[in-house]
């Protein structure tokens, strides 16, 4: 029974799995490696750890954190959060110790959830819990204790109420409670809260009618649970309707490829980075991939077609963070031209218009993109003045996205307004990146833009004017970088001018600089750059 069966009466995402779970409890959920996880295996392990969760004095609101690669772990502490009414806050699993800290101090997380490769252990070692007031503790999965971590495996059978207390906080779970806080690079030089309520259920629901989800679905699950796209599609959509997800700790095309094959996936979805390595591999060694119906493969025209034609059925699709992770879908059925060069229309929880260079808006025509509806996030958490600047007065949420919106109602997308730039799938604010190289004592001043990649979407170079008397080692610059930041925002290339081209108010014009790295970008750009 999919999600839309119920003509959208599931209003919380713990009524999600219990329907599921009665209508498909011994089909496979999860598939991990070797381990086999039923839909009723699942909700038992949900139960579990939501009681011990209560024990341990998570009450509704409290903020989880969660820094793991996808794992069965992942899957249940999402739903565990959901079930007692606290606040799920993922952490990208390749973000510094910085940012982790700065995550877990400002959304005032009580728990971490976190390991994998050493992770909880290295973290616990150099960072340890005193600069997060707010931590408890953490909780290594898949990782040896050690003093100040608590193991997963002792934590889950550590004490626990009993389910008629389970019972009562589920029957406390409203539609509006805030479920996710999912930080995301904005304007500001800092990654902003996105505050989502179980109302994205709404928005998965439409996706999963347009799509026709449906229990004989299964998909090999490489996209990071951390990023929306994954969260949402993967375990709001495609779990809410009995499907299958193959679930990858990390991306590797060859490997990625051989799980489609042997557990003939019907559905694919990643980002272009994604696409790029897994088309080449299979130049190498072609798969049988015959079971795949669709692609959903977001980027441009050129892209869904070269999807298309070495993976299977593709489409396009328009969405962001803020807005649930899709805003605008093609149908499946749509002809093959118009569902690579547009996104399709809005789903029906969303109102889509445009916003004229002249401050008028239309239903039609070209401009800024602004969303309305139920699925768009309720605000940035703790900061009142971004949320009150990404709205319009009359309550659109303003995406800073230029689109084009045809008589027809199909969107198609156009270009960023806003600085921002997109690596491998994962928005970066140049802000963000220019602090920290601007903090290195040689530099000056910094700007970072962002140029088109094949392989990348886009990759980044950041132009620096040195200090007075200084000379810049961009060497070293990278290297400050690749401290503090996660991987995917390092910069690929620093380049050091003499004057950084300004306004005759003394901002710095990034369209002379975004000239300047194209014109002076070597033929056949970088393809091998580290996964996000």
């Amino acid at each position: 029974m999919a999600i839309t069966d119920v003509a959208h009466a599931v209003q919380t995402v713990g009524e999600v799995l219990d329907r599921v779970v009665e209508e498909h409890g011994d089909r496979t959920a999860l598939v991990s490696g070797d381990e086999r996880i039923s839909y009723a295996e699942l909700a038992s392990r949900v139960d579990e750890l939501s009681r011990v969760l209560i024990a341990f004095g998570i009450d509704r609101g409290d903020r989880v954190a969660i820094r793991l690669a996808n794992s069965p772990e992942w899957v249940t502490v999402m739903y565990a959060t959901a079930r007692i009414g606290a606040v799920l806050v993922p952490i990208n699993t390749s973000a510094s110790d910085s940012e982790v800290v700065d995550l877990l101090t400002r959304s005032g997380a009580r728990l971490l959830f976190s390991g994998g490769d050493g992770r909880a252990r290295a973290f616990t070692e150099k960072v340890g819990l005193e600069p997060v007031a707010s931590l408890t503790a953490v909780v290594a999965v898949g990782e040896e204790p050690i003093d100040g971590v608590l193991g997963y495996a002792a934590f889950v059978r550590g004490g626990r109420v009993d389910t008629a207390r389970l019972a009562e906080r589920r029957a406390m779970s409203r539609p509006d409670d805030t479920l996710f806080l999912i930080y995301t690079s904005g304007t500001t030089g800092r990654p902003k809260g996105v505050m989502h309520s179980h109302a994205v259920l709404r928005n998965m629901q439409d996706a999963q009618e347009r799509l026709e989800f449906s229990a004989s679905d299964s998909v090999v699950l490489y996209l990071p649970l951390c990023h929306v796209y994954a969260l949402f599609v993967g375990t709001l959509a495609l779990l809410g309707c009995g499907a299958t997800l193959v679930l990858m700790p990390r991306f590797s095309p060859a490997d990625s490829l051989d799980l489609m094959e042997a557990e003939r996936a019907s559905l694919v979805f990643g980002v272009r980075t994604m696409y790029y390595d897994q088309i080449a591999d299979l130049a190498r060694k072609p798969r049988d991939l015959s079971s795949i119906r669709l692609c959903l493969a977001s980027g441009p025209p050129d892209h869904v077609r070269k999807v298309r034609e070495h993976m299977g059925p593709a489409i396009n699709l328009y969405g962001m963070t803020e807005c649930s992770a899709i805003t605008a879908l093609p149908r499946p059925s749509d002809p093959a031209d118009l569902s690579a060069d547009t996104a399709g229309e809005p789903l029906p929880s969303f109102e889509i218009r445009v916003r004229r260079e002249d401050g008028t808006v239309a239903a039609l025509g070209r401009g800024e993109c602004e969303v309305r509806g139920p699925a768009v996030t309720d605000g940035y958490f703790q900061d009142s003045e971004s949320t009150a600047a990404a709205f319009s007065e009359d309550g659109w949420f303003k995406t800073g996205d230029e689109v084009e919106i045809s008589g027809d109602g199909r969107l198609r997308y156009l270009s960023r307004i806003k600085d921002s730039y997109k690596i491998g799938g994962e928005n970066v604010d140049p802000a963000e990146v220019e602090a920290v190289i601007s903090s290195h004592p040689t530099v000056g001043l910094a700007a970072a833009v962002g140029l088109p990649d094949a392989r990348l979407g886009e990759i980044a170079v950041v132009f620096v004017q040195p200090a007075p008397g200084q000379v810049v080692d961009t060497e070293a610059v990278l290297d400050l970088a690749r401290e503090r930041l996660a991987r995917y925002k390092v910069p690929h290339e620093v380049r050091v001018v003499a004057e950084m081209p300004r306004t005759t108010t003394g901002k710095i014009q990034k369209h002379h600089l975004r000239r300047l790295a194209r014109d002076e970008q070597p033929s056949g750009s970088p393809t091998s750059k580290e996964d996000i």
